[in-house]
Order: C-alpha cells, then structure tokens, then sequence
C-alpha cells in the first residue's frame, strides 16, 4: 500500500510540474524555429542530468557501506529535492509569456465545472 500510494503521488507531482514546464515553449514564442530550440535545450538538460547523476553520483552512492547506504541515499534525496526546488523557482522567475492571448482565460469556478461536465476529463483526473 506504501509503495502503491508513493508511487501516485509520484505520479501527480511529475504532472504538476512536467505539464507546465512542457508547455512553457508554446507560450514564450510562436516562431517554430524557437521553439525546438527550446525544446532541444530541454532534453539536453535532461540528459546531462542524467549523466551527472549516473556517472558523478552514481559512484559515491555506491562506494558506501551498507550500513551508510540509507543515509547515503537520505542526503542525496534531500539535497536534490532542494536543488530542484530552487531551480524550478528560477524557472519560474525568469519565463515569461509573449504570446498574446485573445480569449480570456477562464477562471477557476468554469474550469471546475468544465471537469465536472467532461466524464472523460474527470476519468484522466481520478486515474492519473
């Protein structure tokens, strides 16, 4: 059950950050070539993350003892859950939207009864 529970809210917060930030590109600029530049920067950063975190951390995790092993890997979750929040914050602070919207966006309570609405819609919601 533990597993099962941690592994939705996973889930949902991927989602919460990973939709936005996907979609940010669509909202910095309506030039294609723009676009896939950002995107590319986008999974360039992933794949250096990746490396770093397989071939520079990946090592001191696994140099550790086993009796170090959880609080090895209790430093590095802490200390990359503070990185990414930082760094999500920048993101934040240093984006914004140039494209010029012509229809308002629509407020909370027309969201909520748009899902209300759409069973499909609230369908995805309950099973993501």
């Amino acid at each position: 059950i533990y597993a099962y529970l941690t592994y939705m809210g996973l889930g949902v917060c991927y989602s919460l950050v990973n939709i936005p930030y996907g979609s940010l590109a669509t909202v910095m600029t309506q030039e294609s070539q723009l676009r896939a530049q950002l995107g590319a920067a986008r999974s360039i950063g992933g794949a250096l993350s990746f490396a770093l975190l397989a071939f520079i951390i990946g090592p001191r995790i696994t140099s550790s003892s086993a009796e170090m092993m959880q609080s090895v890997y209790t430093f590095w979750t802490i200390f990359f859950a503070c990185v990414g929040v930082i760094l999500y914050f920048i993101c934040f602070k240093s984006t914004r939207e140039n494209v010029l919207r012509t229809v308002a966006q629509p407020g909370l309570r027309i969201s909520l009864k748009t899902l209300r609405l759409n069973r499909p819609l609230m369908m995805l919601c309950c099973g993501a």
